[in-house]
């Protein structure tokens, strides 16, 4: 009797689980992980704080090599008013990874604070070098007004120091005498050198375009502008210029984009994109030279509301340029916002027809805060639906290259628009990533209380995985009797491509060409004997950084 009863309980239980799994949506893109944070009250999602009683941001992320994921901002001490940087690292699955830490300095787990000595500190971006070393920018004011900050840290969480930087940590110098720096966006050259962009204010109090540029430890680069800084150009007469993004070509020229109020003071900003070449002068010659509606070197785009704001960016590997915000040219708050370029700065008008999009979502305040690009064109714009504070939700969008809304995407609700609510009033999204496999994983911030919040993740589906990093010439087991050969394999594109060596850094790095391949020729001989070769690509429209599977090929014979 005792085996029958527990034969019915099987039968019984198993009928249900098959009732509830015919239950589940099926898998689409667009749609929350399942898998990610399985215990979380909302599958697919994460929230978190840096400490107890703290109300903390996350606006800037990067997936390590193994999948790893690095969120970064600030965490505010409610009693104090402290604000401090924060990081925070997750596993695959989603769980706080309680590996990361500084010895006992982390109250949760899984988090690290850091501070230069000031109150009003925080991260803003996030970088992976080629080494694994962990590269978070920022400010501070711990010498009164904001300044323009680095810190390293190993896999491990702990500082990474040298002999030029024994502490870890670096605070830039002002721009000018008592300037207030604000830096807004972080990227990698491929040779490794870092760049930070802003905005620096000049005497009048007004702000202008700033970017500083440094050496892979952290050090200011003195090839770079005026002692590894650059300031401007002014757009216009009175104009509030400030950069928000900032990301690098297939030709090492530096792009960026933000906002610039041209009108003379009164009031109306619009996208700006700018193009500097390496050395930090500007692109006068390849980059709208013509200077129309703007000085040569930048482009200057109203889409036809008072309020145009750029804060993301890309370049595709066509050399086209996307930059995504918010406008409210549509008469009502503000709406998702796209614009894209050609190489030379004129819209693209194969875009949406004229060049820009203006996407309404819930016709309130809809921003977006990131992009990201598939491999097969489409873009992912991700930010907040809603008023912060009020009515905000995350949305994550996906275009078309064309310019179309993708309504293959999520069509649960609002075909084309992924929506998720975790706090029902203050949700944001500030950052995105992509997974190797094509899932997105979008990180910001989340609270229940007015002013309040919390570190904030979710990943979703989708099927557009990146393409391999491997290489592919020479081919493992190779016997070779020249010391420089050529490399080539595949990557995602854009990427930077950096060659390991017996796990030594070989090159000075190049990017990624058309059909997602390399060729790169060291500048440093192989050894004789055995040679263990690996590439690291750093996939920039993305935030991933991925590693090939390492081959072994001998140097029979050494000769130049």
């Amino acid at each position: 009797m005792k085996h029958i009863f527990t034969f019915f309980l099987l039968c019984l239980c198993g009928n249900s689980l098959y009732a509830m799994i015919q239950l589940l949506p099926t898998p689409q893109d667009g749609m929350l992980d399942p898998e990610f944070n399985l215990v979380s009250f909302i599958a697919g999602t994460q929230t978190n704080n840096i400490n107890f009683n703290t109300s903390d941001q996350a606006v800037g992320t990067i997936i390590q090599f193994d999948g790893n994921i690095i969120a970064v901002g600030s965490t505010l001490q409610l009693q104090t008013s402290v604000q401090n940087w924060a990081l925070a690292r997750y596993t695959t699955f989603g769980q706080l990874d309680r590996t990361f830490k500084q010895g006992t300095n982390n109250v949760v787990p899984g988090t690290i604070t850091t501070t230069f000595g000031g109150t009003n500190e925080s991260a803003v971006d996030v970088a992976v070098q080629a080494d694994g070393i962990i590269v978070v920018g920022g400010y501070t004011n711990v010498n009164g007004n904001l300044q323009f900050a680095l810190a390293f840290y190993n896999s491990d969480g702990s500082f990474h120091t040298s002999l030029l930087n024994p502490t870890g940590k670096t605070i830039t110098p002002r721009f000018s005498p008592n300037s207030t720096d604000a830096p807004y966006a972080l990227t990698l050259q491929p040779d490794g050198k870092i760049i930070l962009a802003g905005y620096t204010t000049d005497a009048a109090g007004i702000t202008n375009f700033a970017l500083a540029r440094y050496e892979p430890n952290g050090i200011l680069d003195f090839s770079f502008g005026t002692g590894g800084k650059v300031i401007g150009p002014v757009i216009g007469i009175d104009s509030e210029d400030e950069l928000y993004a900032v990301t690098i070509d297939a030709n090492s020229k530096i792009v960026a984009t933000g906002i610039t109020t041209t009108e003379n003071g009164n009031g109306i900003t619009n996208f700006v994109v700018v193009r500097y070449n390496t050395d930090g002068t500007l692109d006068t010659a390849t980059f709208n030279p013509l200077g129309i509606g703007s000085p040569a070197g930048t482009v200057v785009t109203n889409l036809g509301g008072s309020r145009n704001i750029a804060r993301a960016l890309l370049v595709q590997p066509d050399g086209k340029i996307i930059v995504g915000g918010s406008s409210n040219n549509m008469g009502f708050g503000l709406n998702f916002a796209l614009a894209r370029y050609h190489d030379d700065g004129s819209l693209d008008t194969s875009f949406n027809g004229t060049g820009t999009l203006t996407l309404i979502v819930n016709s309130n305040d809809d921003n977006i805060q990131t992009l990201a690009l598939q491999q097969n064109g489409q873009i992912i714009a991700a930010g907040a639906s809603g008023s912060v504070g009020v009515n905000a939700v995350f949305i994550i969008a996906r275009i078309t290259s064309t310019g179309a809304l993708a309504t293959n995407f999520d069509t649960s609700v609002t075909p084309g628009y992924a929506i998720t609510s975790i706090s029902s009033r203050n949700d944001s999204f500030q950052a995105s990533a992509s997974q190797t496999d094509g899932k997105i994983v979008a990180v910001g911030f989340a609270g229940s209380l007015v002013n309040q919040y919390q570190f904030a993740l979710a990943r979703y589906l989708d099927n557009n995985p990146l393409a391999a990093v491997t290489i592919i010439a020479p081919a493992d087991g190779d016997v070779l009797t020249i010391n420089k050969p050529t490399y080539r394999g595949t990557a995602p594109n854009p990427s930077n491509i950096i060659l390991f060596v017996n796990g030594i850094r070989y090159d000075q790095g190049v990017t990624t060409g058309a059909s997602n391949t390399w060729t790169l020729t060291p500048l440093a001989p192989l050894l004789p004997g055995l040679n263990t070769i690996q590439v690291v690509a750093q996939y920039k429209n993305g935030s991933v950084n991925i590693i090939s599977d390492s081959i072994t090929v001998s140097l029979s014979v050494s000769t130049s």
